[in-house]
């Protein structure tokens, strides 16, 4: 429908509900004669007569009985349709407060957000960056992103992606220590350990034969991914890395990936809010816009 089309149906739904073109002018803000000029103009479009014209006031035909209810529906909707959006954007402005871990926030989110305030011009995004998990009730955030599954029944969750999870190193360290090409050979080399994970010394693969778990040790632990890739691309040993940490760097050829026909576990995403509070136009938005954002690595 075009919006010449909508506004002379407006016109017509004005003019049938004042009985007269006088009263319909007064409210549109128009004319008498442009008025009139406007509803000549779609009954011709029609080919049909709307309207019987009195000296003292207006009714419908038949057809046009039948023609303004239909357009009475459509107006209705349109304009709920139009309040319900104002409601909304209303809605997006003020803060969003995002707790985010570390890695994520640093390497992925920040350029996400810029795009996201992009779009939403008058939302201000506070993010916090820590890579233990908090009540958002407790602490106030309107939502919180977590790696892991989401076990917590007393949150509502949803999963943004899966990260893929690659084994790597430098070509430095592999210059100087070789290069393993069984998981059971990791246990000779320097393995870099994240003690946020459950992993921690014993890494989980998926092969040709099935699983394999390997028990790897290190001089460098760290309770930080961002401060492990650090290590990783001075050198220091192999981690396990979200792909998203180290994409550009493999595109570089600052980093190696390893094990080609053994596969890591993948590493979810999810967004949490508590249940009790009514989901906001702008935490559902920002959800939506990570899950489209990030879905391709799932």
């Amino acid at each position: 429908m075009s919006i010449d089309r909508l506004r002379a149906i407006r016109a017509f739904k004005a003019v049938v509900e004042a009985e007269s073109y006088s009263g319909a002018a007064r409210k549109l803000g128009l004319s008498r004669s442009h008025l009139s000029k406007t509803i000549k103009e779609l009954e011709e479009e029609l080919g049909v007569q709307l309207l019987h014209r009195t000296t003292r006031q207006v009714r419908t035909t038949e057809p046009g009985q039948a023609y303004f209810e239909a357009c009475a529906r459509i107006v209705n909707d349109l304009d709920e349709a139009e309040l319900a959006l104002g409601s909304m954007q209303r809605e997006i402005r003020g803060t969003l407060k995002v707790l985010a871990p570390k890695s994520f926030a640093v390497l992925a989110l920040v350029p996400a957000v810029r795009d996201f305030n992009l779009r939403y011009p008058d939302l201000e995004v506070s993010l916090y960056m820590i890579d233990q998990f908090l009540d958002p009730v407790a602490h106030g955030f309107d939502v919180v992103l977590r790696y892991g599954e989401q076990p917590d029944s007393a949150l509502v969750g949803r999963r943004i992606c899966a990260f893929p999870q690659l084994l790597c190193a430098s070509p430095a360290y592999l210059a100087d220590r070789g290069t393993p090409t069984r998981p059971e050979e990791l246990a000779g080399h320097e393995c870099l350990r994240n003690l946020t994970s459950m992993r921690d010394s014993r890494w989980r693969f998926d092969g040709p034969d099935g699983p394999v778990t390997v028990e790897v040790r290190g001089r460098l632990s760290a309770n930080s991914t961002v401060l492990l890739r650090e290590a990783l691309l001075a050198g220091y040993g192999i981690g396990i890395m979200p792909d998203y940490t180290v994409a550009r760097e493999i595109a570089a050829g600052a980093v190696r990936t390893l094990l080609p026909g053994w596969r890591l576990p993948p590493q979810p995403l999810h967004a949490v809010y508590p249940p009790e509070r009514p989901l906001t136009a702008k935490v559902r938005l920002f959800v939506d816009f990570l899950v489209t954002r990030f879905a391709p690595a799932a």
